[in-house]
This record gives structure tokens, sequence and C-alpha cells, in this order.
């Protein structure tokens, strides 16, 4: 069961890019409101719902080098439609084969 705490395991993210391909519209939202898709930052009250050819940018650490919490973050849940996304790591060493799956 995840504890919420923050997880270090290489390559360390120093940024993240999470570039929409695809977009949903409002009208798809639940009943209560709730962004169909949206990505979802609780820290920060923040939602964004896809838009293709939108984009988030976010660092991953604050000034002193630490993970910072503030970035942590979902996806709500997609219903009725797809979401396609590209999700880039800005990593602070060479992940080499690592990365690619």
């Amino acid at each position: 069961r995840p504890s919420g705490a923050i997880q270090v395991v290489p390559p360390r993210r120093i940024a993240t890019l999470l570039l929409f391909l695809t977009s949903i519209d409002e009208d798809d939202d639940d009943d209560e409101g709730v962004p169909n898709g949206a990505t979802v930052f609780p820290s920060l009250q923040i939602a964004q719902r896809p838009k293709a050819g939108a984009a988030l940018l976010w660092p991953n650490i604050g000034l002193d080098g630490r993970p910072d919490g503030r970035t942590i973050h979902r996806g709500n849940p997609v219903r009725g439609t797809v979401k396609y996304a590209v999700n880039v790591w800005i990593c602070a060493e060479d992940v080499g084969d690592r990365g690619v799956q």
C-alpha cells in the first residue's frame, strides 16, 4: 500500500514534460465536475484538462536539489474517450537503454 512518501529512484528526474496529443472536452466531465482525464497536482490545486498540442513542464526538484512534494500528481480516470500523451523525463544522468521500452 503506497505511503504517500516520495520515493527517489534512478534515474533522477530534474523536470518532466507532458505533451497532450488528444483533447478531452468539458462536456465529458462527470456530474460532480471532476475533469475527465485531467492531470491533477493536489498540493497546488491545479487540474489541467488534456488539450491537443498543449504541454505541461514542471521541475521535480527544488532549488536545494531535493524532491519537491508539490509536484506529486495523478491522472484522473478517462471515461468515454481516449487520452494520448507523451511523457518526457529530463534526467540528471544518461539513462542509456533504461529509458527505452
